[in-house]
Protein backbone atom coordinates (compact mmCIF):
# COMPACT_ATOMS: atom_id res chain seq x y z
CA UNK A 1 0.00 0.00 0.00
CA UNK A 2 1.45 3.44 -0.93
CA UNK A 3 2.31 5.74 1.92
CA UNK A 4 1.09 9.32 2.11
CA UNK A 5 3.76 11.99 1.82
CA UNK A 6 2.95 15.04 3.90
CA UNK A 7 6.23 16.96 3.69
CA UNK A 8 9.16 16.83 1.29
CA UNK A 9 12.67 17.25 2.66
CA UNK A 10 15.76 18.37 0.74
CA UNK A 11 17.01 14.84 -0.01
CA UNK A 12 13.60 13.80 -1.32
CA UNK A 13 13.41 16.92 -3.48
CA UNK A 14 16.74 16.11 -5.14
CA UNK A 15 15.47 12.58 -5.75
CA UNK A 16 12.20 13.86 -7.24
CA UNK A 17 14.03 16.06 -9.73
CA UNK A 18 16.49 13.29 -10.58
CA UNK A 19 13.59 10.94 -11.33
CA UNK A 20 11.78 13.65 -13.31
CA UNK A 21 14.85 14.21 -15.47
CA UNK A 22 15.20 10.52 -16.24
CA UNK A 23 11.51 10.09 -17.10
CA UNK A 24 11.35 13.24 -19.20
CA UNK A 25 14.61 12.52 -21.00
CA UNK A 26 13.30 9.00 -21.76
CA UNK A 27 10.36 10.72 -23.41
CA UNK A 28 12.69 13.01 -25.35
CA UNK A 29 14.72 10.04 -26.53
CA UNK A 30 11.48 8.37 -27.68
CA UNK A 31 10.40 11.34 -29.82
CA UNK A 32 11.48 9.84 -33.15
CA UNK A 33 9.61 6.60 -32.55
CA UNK A 34 6.65 8.04 -30.63
CA UNK A 35 3.12 7.38 -31.87
CA UNK A 36 1.59 10.30 -33.74
CA UNK A 37 -1.22 10.72 -31.15
CA UNK A 38 1.40 11.10 -28.40
CA UNK A 39 3.20 13.77 -30.44
CA UNK A 40 -0.12 15.53 -30.96
CA UNK A 41 -0.72 15.55 -27.19
CA UNK A 42 2.64 17.30 -26.77
CA UNK A 43 1.81 19.85 -29.49
CA UNK A 44 -1.62 20.54 -27.96
CA UNK A 45 -0.14 20.95 -24.50
CA UNK A 46 2.26 23.59 -25.83
CA UNK A 47 -0.57 25.44 -27.57
CA UNK A 48 -2.72 25.37 -24.44
CA UNK A 49 0.17 26.63 -22.31
CA UNK A 50 0.84 29.45 -24.78
CA UNK A 51 -2.84 30.48 -24.62
CA UNK A 52 -2.93 30.32 -20.83
CA UNK A 53 0.10 32.59 -20.52
CA UNK A 54 -1.93 35.40 -22.04
CA UNK A 55 -4.23 35.25 -19.01
CA UNK A 56 -3.59 36.01 -15.37
CA UNK A 57 -4.81 32.55 -14.36
CA UNK A 58 -1.69 31.26 -12.57
CA UNK A 59 -3.19 27.97 -11.37
CA UNK A 60 -4.12 27.07 -14.96
CA UNK A 61 -0.68 28.10 -16.20
CA UNK A 62 1.02 25.91 -13.60
CA UNK A 63 -1.27 22.97 -14.41
CA UNK A 64 -0.59 23.32 -18.14
CA UNK A 65 3.15 23.62 -17.54
CA UNK A 66 3.02 20.29 -15.70
CA UNK A 67 0.88 18.85 -18.50
CA UNK A 68 3.64 19.74 -21.02
CA UNK A 69 6.24 17.88 -18.98
CA UNK A 70 3.95 14.88 -18.63
CA UNK A 71 3.25 14.92 -22.38
CA UNK A 72 7.00 14.52 -22.95
CA UNK A 73 6.96 11.40 -20.77
CA UNK A 74 3.94 10.23 -22.77
CA UNK A 75 6.17 9.99 -25.84
CA UNK A 76 7.52 6.76 -24.32
CA UNK A 77 4.13 5.15 -24.90
CA UNK A 78 4.11 3.92 -21.29
CA UNK A 79 1.05 4.88 -19.24
CA UNK A 80 2.83 3.56 -16.15
CA UNK A 81 5.69 6.05 -16.63
CA UNK A 82 3.14 8.82 -17.13
CA UNK A 83 1.44 7.87 -13.86
CA UNK A 84 4.79 7.84 -12.06
CA UNK A 85 5.62 11.27 -13.49
CA UNK A 86 2.31 12.72 -12.32
CA UNK A 87 3.09 11.45 -8.81
CA UNK A 88 6.49 13.14 -8.94
CA UNK A 89 4.87 16.41 -10.00
CA UNK A 90 2.45 16.16 -7.07
CA UNK A 91 5.38 15.67 -4.71
CA UNK A 92 7.30 18.57 -6.29
CA UNK A 93 4.22 20.76 -5.82
CA UNK A 94 4.08 19.71 -2.16
CA UNK A 95 7.72 20.73 -1.82
CA UNK A 96 6.92 24.12 -3.35
CA UNK A 97 4.09 24.63 -0.88
CA UNK A 98 6.35 23.53 1.99
CA UNK A 99 8.94 26.04 0.80
CA UNK A 100 6.34 28.78 0.54
CA UNK A 101 6.69 29.00 -3.25
CA UNK A 102 3.08 29.00 -4.31
CA UNK A 103 4.00 30.48 -7.67
CA UNK A 104 6.66 29.47 -10.14
CA UNK A 105 7.94 30.79 -13.41
CA UNK A 106 6.36 29.31 -16.52
CA UNK A 107 8.43 29.89 -19.64
CA UNK A 108 6.73 28.57 -22.74
CA UNK A 109 9.67 29.67 -24.92
CA UNK A 110 11.98 27.12 -23.31
CA UNK A 111 9.34 24.39 -23.74
CA UNK A 112 8.93 25.30 -27.41
CA UNK A 113 12.70 25.40 -27.93
CA UNK A 114 12.95 21.94 -26.36
CA UNK A 115 10.36 20.48 -28.75
CA UNK A 116 11.96 22.19 -31.74
CA UNK A 117 15.29 20.57 -30.83
CA UNK A 118 13.55 17.19 -30.73
CA UNK A 119 12.00 17.80 -34.14
CA UNK A 120 15.42 18.75 -35.51
CA UNK A 121 16.93 15.50 -34.24
CA UNK A 122 18.97 17.30 -31.56
CA UNK A 123 17.93 14.92 -28.81
CA UNK A 124 21.00 15.26 -26.61
CA UNK A 125 20.88 19.07 -26.83
CA UNK A 126 17.21 18.94 -25.86
CA UNK A 127 18.03 16.69 -22.89
CA UNK A 128 20.79 19.08 -21.78
CA UNK A 129 18.38 22.02 -22.01
CA UNK A 130 15.81 20.05 -20.01
CA UNK A 131 18.38 19.17 -17.37
CA UNK A 132 19.36 22.84 -16.98
CA UNK A 133 15.71 23.89 -16.58
CA UNK A 134 15.07 21.22 -13.97
CA UNK A 135 18.24 22.10 -12.07
CA UNK A 136 17.17 25.76 -11.91
CA UNK A 137 13.73 24.77 -10.61
CA UNK A 138 15.22 22.34 -8.10
CA UNK A 139 17.78 24.85 -6.81
CA UNK A 140 15.12 27.53 -6.44
CA UNK A 141 13.14 25.16 -4.23
CA UNK A 142 16.20 24.00 -2.29
CA UNK A 143 17.00 27.61 -1.38
CA UNK A 144 13.59 27.94 0.26
CA UNK A 145 13.24 24.54 1.92
CA UNK A 146 14.24 24.30 5.55
CA UNK A 147 17.64 22.67 6.09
Amino acid sequence: MPHAVTRIDREQLVDIYTARFHLESAGARSFDTAAQPDRQVLDRSLEELQSALASADRPTQIRLDAQCHTAVVGLTGSRRLVTMHKQLLTEARLAAITAGLIDHEVAVASHREFVEMLRAGQTESACMQLEKRLIVARERLLQKLPA
